[in-house]
């Protein structure tokens, strides 16, 4: 799991209901003149929600990658053990 994929997948699940939430009420409560904008940011939200539920999803499926130590360091060491080069 990677845990900032998992974060980022959160914050964006939080803003996107969050906007969702006050433009939906606006659009309950607002004249006509700013229904179509409030329903397109709305609709933004929303589609943000989905992209960090995606994103959260995805998170647990990643696993953080070893790092393999250097071969050229391994074999650099090893000669200096061995007594240096011969």
């Amino acid at each position: 799991m990677d845990w900032r994929f998992l974060a980022g997948g959160v914050a964006m699940i939080i803003t996107g209901s969050v906007i969702s939430i006050v433009y939906g009420s606006i659009l309950l409560s607002a004249p006509l003149d700013e229904l179509n904008p409030s329903r397109g940011i709305a609709q933004i939200g929303g589609i943000m929600g989905a992209i960090g539920v995606l994103l959260t999803l995805v998170s647990f499926g990643l696993r953080r990658r070893k790092r393999r130590p250097d071969e050229d360091t391994t074999s650099a060491t090893s000669t200096k053990q061995n007594g240096g080069s011969s």
